[in-house]
């Protein structure tokens, strides 16, 4: 069995790579189903190894939301899940960020390496933008993510020049 569910496994894995590779997302690596550590046959086995980057994340993002708004809209306080840590509260993938209407679509994500991450997508203002940050700890940094997006709609609104180069 054990060589028929790693034949499984990369195939699976193999598929999801070359899907992100066709999105751009270039500096993306999965190694396993859902990027969580992966124990597959024994504690020797185990797989705690994904790579990516903001940008690559942000490219999923948008085209999670211009391909499947539906299901991307699931995620905004409809799908919720009951913790085996904290049995007695219901967790939703977005969190406080589900009281902003301009905020679409969001996905959490929490791995060894990358501490918490936080993806977005939003349309602010008539902007559609997508939001990442990865490294976060002691929780989703929701606050930043909205401060993120409104600064970049005003950049977007009042462009400013850059600074010159010393």
């Amino acid at each position: 069995c054990a060589g028929i569910c790693a034949a499984h496994l990369d195939t699976f894995t193999n598929a999801l790579n070359q899907s992100a590779s066709d999105l751009g997302m270039v500096d993306t690596k999965i190694f396993t189903p859902s990027g969580r550590p992966l124990y597959p046959f024994s504690a020797w086995c185990y797989i705690d190894k994904a790579e990516t980057t903001p940008y690559d994340m942000a490219l999923l993002t948008i085209a999670l939301q211009s391909r499947f708004p539906e299901l991307a809209a699931k995620t905004m306080g409809q799908a919720r899940v009951t913790s085996p840590i904290t049995s007695d509260k219901t967790h939703t993938n977005a969190g406080l960020l589900a009281n902003y209407d301009h905020i679409k679509f969001v996905k959490t994500g929490t791995t060894t390496n990358a501490g918490n991450c936080l993806a977005c997508y939003s349309e602010i203002r008539g902007h559609k933008l997508a939001g990442v940050i990865m490294g976060a700890h002691g929780g989703y940094p929701n606050n930043l993510m909205l401060s993120m997006l409104e600064k970049a709609a005003d950049l977007i609104e009042n462009p400013r020049p850059l600074p010159p180069q010393t």
